[in-house]
């Protein structure tokens, strides 16, 4: 595979721009035509799949509709039934004759008749079945009845076991009572009837009333959603289908796998390889409807508007590669003859791009040539700051000599004193001496907090000696910050400051100097306070004003604030522009200088 990438790589590497440009662009729009594409396909089949679901459930709502219409209406005869002492037609009176009993007989059944009629269930109900318990049972509708007893039955068990006393029966039952009747073509829709105890009605006895409906009124109803590129499917509570359309024998099996499979959700839209269903309980049946269409009739439509998209693309793809393949030699063509000019530079070093035109090309020669010019100006000024390096490195050579002499003179006096005991030079000698290697050794940036406070103690004793000992320092360090690491000679400057313009002015030149070091937030501060002769808010607000990063105001007053500067320079180009110093007035008197610094280890 690596070989197979680096060769084609190298393949691209060895063309000219010209094809490379031409290559890339169809590229572009080849990948653009499979999104367009792919977005397409998802977002129209998410659309379409939507539409198809609301229209099927729309259907199905009217067909749940008509149902349940159907069912109220049977439901509304059946509590008239119920209500009535309509039982008194299962009555046999010995006292009256066989011509008295039918008229009575005949009165209730045009009842009936009259009740379906006004219902408009003529056609719906084709016939009911009163059952009063035991042999006493009457049959009024079309058809007549078998002679069966009806506690033998399971359809009676079954309808007596039923917790409201409803049952639904049918269809592609065996069992059925009408001699004339297809058990294919009727349903028995069964309910509890209240016959008083005084009739003589056991308490095991359930007795009923039973409408013989006929299927194909809920056929018909099915059948006004059916079409060419839809179906209806209706399986009822036993989890048998007993309608399915104008479906071919291969497609009802295959879609009542996808129906009767446990993976099918009743609840939710199946979408399949070649079927798209949409269910539909009903609650007054408790029969299971699915609109069924096939996946190639849905998306039909959508398929063909893609293919189209794609050969209008592809048609346009080609166009675009044409009229590309004649832009981009117009574009290639200067570059090409940039790149020969350009190789022409690199040859004769004096030689320069002819320019004459003005556009694109032109305007390239031109900035090639002022860039040439930029190099070599930047290259003679490079060759001068060498030969400058050079002389200032024999110069830091011959300074080393002074700092060496002078170290030993500082050697010499410090032993003379020793010898002839006189202790104020043996100390003045020895504290310049180390003050004098600390500042002059630049090989370390950073040292210890400990160091640099030993630093401006020895500076402290030198001015001691020389003021007769008018300085107190008092010297306070948070614990665990003595190895903290901080940036050579910042204390120092702060120190000699608050000598030289607070109490170096003082009549007595007498005064405090307290350092203190400690730790806030993750940073390392040094606060500087001395009791000298004070400053004032202004000055401390264009001292303060001085310190921000990028100002280029010059310190007055005798270069007063020139030592503090440096030192927030450097403080702020090594830890960045947050850190730095501030200035203040002292709580009564005297000055208080603050340094922020980038708390570091030895560690780190």
């Amino acid at each position: 595979m690596k070989l197979i990438r680096k060769s084609v790589h190298d393949k691209l590497e060895h063309l000219n721009l010209r094809f490379r440009i031409v290559l890339s662009f169809i590229l572009i729009i080849m990948c653009a035509t499979i999104l367009i594409a792919a977005t397409m396909i998802y977002f129209n089949r998410s659309i379409i799949e939507k539409l198809l679901e609301d229209s099927s459930n729309q259907s199905m709502e009217e067909s749940d509709s008509e149902i349940t219409g159907v069912f109220s209406s049977i439901n509304q005869i059946y509590y008239t039934l119920n209500s009535q002492p309509f039982y008194k037609i299962l009555e046999k009176d010995p006292a009256l004759s066989d011509f008295q009993q039918m008229k009575i007989v005949l009165r209730y059944e045009n009842e009936l008749k009259e009740s379906l009629i006004a219902n408009n269930l003529q056609r719906t109900v084709t016939g009911i079945f009163l059952y009063g318990g035991g042999d006493n049972y009457t049959y009024i509708g079309n058809g007549t009845l078998e002679d069966v007893s009806v506690e033998e039955q399971d359809w009676y068990m079954k309808f007596k076991q039923t917790g409201d006393n409803r049952f639904l029966y049918g269809p592609k039952e065996k069992e059925i009572l009408l001699k004339y009747a297809n058990a294919d073509q009727i349903f028995l829709y069964m309910r509890y009837w209240n016959i008083p105890e005084s009739e003589g009605i056991r308490k095991a006895e359930s007795p009923f009333i039973m409408f013989v409906l006929n299927r194909d009124v809920f056929e018909q109803i099915f059948a006004q959603f059916t079409g060419k590129e839809q179906g209806v499917f209706v399986k009822n509570e036993n989890g048998d289908i007993f309608y399915f359309g104008e479906f071919q024998p291969e497609q009802v099996t295959e879609i009542s796998e996808i129906i009767q499979s446990e993976g099918f959700s009743n609840n939710e839209t199946y979408t399949g390889t070649n079927w798209f269903v949409v269910p539909k309980h009903n609650l007054a049946t408790s029969w299971d409807m699915y609109t069924v269409q096939p996946i190639g009739t849905v998306f039909s439509k959508l398929y063909a508007m893609i293919e189209t998209t794609i050969v209008i693309t592809l048609l346009t793809l080609g166009v675009a590669i044409l009229l590309w393949l004649l832009m981009s030699r117009k574009i290639v063509m200067p570059i090409t003859t940039l790149n020969r000019l350009i190789a022409t530079m690199e040859e004769e070093n004096d030689a320069f791009i002819t320019v004459t035109g003005k556009d694109e090309l032109g305007q390239i020669g031109d900035r090639f040539n002022s860039m040439k010019r930029k190099i070599q100006e930047m290259n003679a000024r490079m060759y001068l700051l060498s030969v400058q390096e050079k002389d200032a490195q024999l110069s830091a050579l011959q300074s080393q000599i002074n700092p060496h002499f002078l170290y030993n003179t500082l050697d010499n006096i410090y032993c003379i004193a020793q010898i002839e005991e006189i202790s104020s030079i043996e100390d003045l000698s020895q504290n310049l001496s180390e003050m004098m290697r600390y500042s002059v050794d630049m090989k370390q940036r950073l040292v210890p907090v400990s160091k640099e406070i030993e630093h401006v103690k020895n500076y402290i004793r030198i001015i001691n000696v020389r003021f007769d000992e008018s300085i107190h320092l008092e010297v306070n360090v948070e614990e665990g910050l003595e190895d903290c690491l901080m940036l050579k000679l910042i204390l120092q400057p702060l120190v000699e400051n608050a000598w030289n313009h607070g109490i170096l002015l003082k009549k007595n030149h007498r005064g405090n100097i307290w350092l203190h070091i400690f730790e806030e937030e993750d940073a390392l501060y040094a606060e500087v306070k001395d009791d000298g002769a004070g400053i004032t808010d202004k000055r401390c607000a264009e001292i303060n004003k001085m310190f921000t990063p990028g100002d280029k105001d010059v310190v007055s007053q005798k270069g007063f604030g020139v030592a503090l500067k440096n030192v927030n320079s450097r403080i702020q180009l090594y830890c960045g522009g947050k850190y730095g110093l501030h200035i203040a007035p002292g709580p009564q008197e005297g000055c208080v200088v603050t340094v922020k610094l980038r708390k570091e280890t030895a560690v780190s």
